[in-house]
């Protein structure tokens, strides 16, 4: 599958499935459900392995502050900073700018080829092509 850059359209196929959030959520709402999507493990392998050989390309250019998509730097860490951002303006009686960014559902909008666009150059053809492939 790397040497070709190619995987089967068998292995691309998947099961929906919704789940019911839990708690006191409405079962008759719609918005009470999570759908997944059950898909080929040896898919998931597969993807695994592209991540591994292209993270640190990818993540060269992070900013160090982007902490919900890098090891070791959770969302809980990143809300730490912000916080302290904030103590620390207090103090010095400055103003803090904050910026959120809701990503629920972005990759589902996300312009795929501009993406891959953006990648040339950043990670080896072989990989950017299975990724594309995929």
């Amino acid at each position: 599958m790397l040497r070709n850059a190619y995987s089967s359209e068998k292995l691309k196929q998947g099961v929906i499935i919704t789940l019911h959030k839990g708690g006191r959520k409405l079962k008759d709402d719609p918005n009470s459900y999570r759908a997944i999507t059950l898909t080929s493990v040896i898919l998931k392998i597969y993807e695994n392995i592209l991540l591994d050989r292209c993270k640190s390309d990818m993540l060269a250019d992070l900013n160090s502050q982007q902490g919900g998509s890098q090891d070791n730097l959770g969302c809980l860490m990143t809300l730490f900073l912000v916080r302290e951002s904030i103590f620390c303006a207090r103090e010095k009686k400055s103003t803090v700018y904050v910026c959120f960014l809701d990503g629920k559902q972005a990759l589902d909008r996300v312009w795929h080829s501009d993406l891959f666009y953006k990648m040339f150059g950043t990670i080896d053809d072989t990989s950017l092509l299975s990724f594309m492939e995929m």
